[in-house]
């Protein structure tokens, strides 16, 4: 059975940072990034996700 992976790049606001890494399934992945994302924001309120525009 072949399975598919997907390499992903994700970055920060000001593109400084870039998150990078493979997965099986991108959209569990995304949501994992987004609960971390989430205590992020409460810790630095400045903070924008931009992952919802891939």
């Amino acid at each position: 059975m072949i399975r598919e992976y997907y390499f992903y790049i994700l970055s920060n606001k000001w593109i400084t940072v870039l998150y990078t890494g493979v997965t099986n399934n991108l959209k569990r992945r995304v949501a994992e990034h987004k609960q971390k994302t989430e205590l992020i924001i409460c810790i630095n309120p400045k903070y924008i996700d931009l992952s919802s525009e891939l």
